[in-house]
């Protein structure tokens, strides 16, 4: 199942295709973004013809497939300036060194370039090359000149190439191209600014084997930590233990107990702007904890002592940072939302409800409060959290008078 990215709703995309093996990784990138709801033309060059046919591409776009600048049928206004004014944005994928030479020299020569040469908007590339033509002195500085008139361009990445051979040129998987995309129809809010985000589940160990957790998937830290960086944040995740990949665009740390959050923490705030507390801090460890494998016994006492209250001690030195808490609750979300936010000196508190199979952990969707410091408190019904996520990032917004 594709996820949904409601950046690219309704947005029209023109897909400029270069001759190259990776034109296969094109395919799915088109129907990823059509399956976001854009609108999508595809330009191909001659060479990219003998890779895939048009007719590939015209089936997976809903529309025709332009290769040539003056096409066999008449046309009243040129082709290139027709789909010039169409278009937000050009994504070339995969940009082949032949067309990323021609767009440093300002060449025009068929469909493509000619369009690239009368395109306004922005131009976003995906290089895929064989690595010795990528790290080519004269490929090298075409890069150079496109990149500082504005062309963004997505490193291609390293691994097994056409040949065989392990390199560097290999055009960006999916994912990547589409967090780029993305970003450039997000509105860059936050850019500048430095954003922590936790996530996930702790862990207290009992012996070298067990442990004290909780069943958090990590899902509301990995979907803030997205927006943040699609919104031109320089984000750090960390992350305790879940079976989810680190966001485009953000760096992630892994940690497992409360104590190595606590460290990370620590060492990290005093340079960041927004500190987002989702993760699932447990509460409790044991007091000593067991060497090697417990044995079975008729019956084991543990006895638990509180972890160190990591938001209480960040609330209480901020400087003109914003710190959003979150709180899971079974029952009286909203008081203990409030008592929290007042307690632990946040500017907002999250209240998340836990209810079995409708809302909370390791669930796609979730229901709750937002209290702020302002006095505001809002109820937001039973939604995704990737939706919550927004509305996390837009009260944030709020709260630091950033628009």
């Amino acid at each position: 199942m594709l996820p949904n990215y409601p950046e690219l709703e309704k947005k029209r995309i023109i897909i400029g295709v270069t001759g190259g093996i990776s034109l296969y990784k094109t395919c799915i990138l088109l129907r990823a973004i059509k399956k976001a709801g854009a609108e999508v033309r595809v330009v191909m060059t001659r060479n990219a013809t003998r890779f895939v046919s048009p007719q590939t591409f015209q089936t997976l776009s809903g529309n025709p497939v332009y290769t040539e600048l003056f096409p066999a049928h008449f046309l009243q206004e040129p082709l290139h300036i027709r789909l010039s004014e169409w278009g937000e944005i050009i994504l070339l994928a995969p940009a082949t060194a032949n067309i990323i030479g021609k767009m440093a020299s300002g060449i025009a020569d068929d469909l493509l370039s000619t369009l690239l040469t009368a395109f306004p908007g922005p131009v976003l590339i995906a290089p895929a090359m064989n690595d010795v033509m990528w790290h080519n002195p004269a490929v090298k500085e075409n890069i150079g000149k496109i990149s500082r008139r504005g062309t963004e361009i997505i490193p291609p990445g390293k691994g097994e190439l056409a040949s065989g051979k392990i390199g560097e040129g290999r055009m960006a998987e999916v994912e990547k191209i589409i967090f780029h995309l993305r970003k450039i129809f997000s509105s860059q809010d936050l850019k500048g600014k430095k954003v922590i985000v936790t996530a996930g589940p702790t862990r207290e160990y009992i012996d070298d084997i067990r442990f004290i957790s909780n069943p958090s998937s990590g899902k509301m830290g990995y979907h803030l930590s997205e927006e943040a960086a699609l919104r031109g944040a320089e984000v750090l995740l960390l992350s305790g233990p879940v079976n989810l990949p680190a966001p485009e665009g953000v760096k992630k740390i892994e940690i497992e107990s409360v104590e190595e959050l606590k460290e990370n923490i620590e060492k990290h705030f005093p340079a960041c702007d927004i500190l987002i507390m989702s993760a699932a801090v447990g509460d409790f460890r044991v007091k000593e904890k067991f060497p090697g494998k417990l044995k079975r016994k008729d019956a084991l006492s543990l006895r638990l002592v509180p972890t160190p209250d990591i938001l209480k001690g960040i609330g209480e030195r901020k400087k003109n940072q914003i710190v959003v808490g979150f709180s899971a609750e079974t029952e009286n979300l909203r008081e203990r939302s409030k008592n929290k936010l007042k307690e632990k000196k946040a500017d907002l508190v999250i209240g998340c409800l836990i209810k079995e199979k409708v809302s909370g952990f390791n669930l796609e969707k979730i229901e709750g409060w937002l209290i702020g410091k302002d006095g505001r408190e809002e109820k937001f019904p039973l939604v995704e959290k990737r939706v919550l996520a927004k509305m996390v990032i837009e009260e944030v917004k709020k709260i630091g008078g950033w628009k």
